[in-house]
């Protein structure tokens, strides 16, 4: 169990450097004041400063790439994991997507 948790702690200490950068490059994300009920779509700005942080760290690396030694996805390689096909062949998004 000790190992486990061990190992476990590794991976914990990398989501919470995404958090971290998250909360650098967006501030308003981690204000608890503005997370009040019905006051603003605070999911939605969540999501987006998640999904521009996530661009971000496709141009710019990020710190959990330098520890396993990776290089980050391009942003065109990222778009591509999620748009499931809605973009023809010259990038291009499709009349239905």
């Amino acid at each position: 169990m000790e190992q486990y948790a061990t190992t476990m702690s590794h991976y914990r200490e990398c989501v919470e450097w995404v958090f971290g950068k998250l909360g650098n490059l967006w501030p308003f994300v981690t204000d608890v004041t503005r997370k009040t009920t019905g006051s603003r779509a605070t999911s939605k700005e969540d999501w987006v400063a998640a999904l521009l942080t996530n661009y971000h760290t496709c141009r710019y690396g990020g710190v959990a790439n330098s520890y396993f030694n990776t290089e980050p996805p391009t942003m065109q390689q990222y778009r591509a994991m999620y748009s499931m096909g809605t973009e023809d062949e010259e990038g291009e998004m499709d009349e239905d997507g």
